[in-house]
């Protein structure tokens, strides 16, 4: 193998061990990050659906029935775990909150709640990212494992290679 065919081996091996090593991470990223959205949309939607059928029983005074509130965010029909999840009435002012507010930075997810035909405000699930970024560490850690051991050694410069002792 003459150095110019040595030169084009090297730089694919080296395409290789790049593509590799971004793959892991932002494969696990982007993964991770949708589900973690769709996970707070859900939880979003069910509390909503459960709140709007507060609104529609109480359309006027739902937003002082702060007992049954919190029973509905806190317990039903969705247990919060890490999330916080706040209350909006259709001014925008804030009617109530529950659970402890996460560690930036955020994701939130937000629904509307419905009285029948009209809106009576939105309804936001809010959780950190701060888990799935450490994960998304993690991951790009082992692909700087692993990208650079997918090469074989006969494709890179015998320059790069350790040198045998006698």
């Amino acid at each position: 193998m003459d150095d110019s065919d040595r030169g084009v081996v090297s730089r694919v091996a080296l395409l290789v061990a790049f593509v590799i090593g971004l793959a892991l991470p932002l494969g696990y990223g982007l993964v991770a990050y949708v589900d973690f959205s769709r996970a707070l949309e859900f939880k979003a939607r069910v509390k909503a659906t459960a709140f709007s059928s507060l609104i529609t029983t109480q359309p006027d005074v739902w937003m002082f029935a702060e007992n049954r509130m919190q029973g509905l965010l806190l317990r039903e029909p969705v247990p919060l775990e890490t999330e916080a999840v706040s209350v909006f009435d259709e001014s925008g002012a804030l009617v109530t909150q529950a659970g402890r507010e996460p560690a930036r930075p955020l994701l939130r997810r937000a629904y509307v709640l419905h009285d029948a035909t009209r809106i009576a405000g939105r309804l936001e699930v809010s959780d950190s990212l701060r888990p799935l970024l450490m994960g998304t560490l993690v991951s790009a850690a082992f692909g700087l494992l692993l990208g650079p051991g997918a090469t074989p050694s006969a494709a890179l410069p015998a320059s790069t290679l350790p040198a045998v002792p006698a």
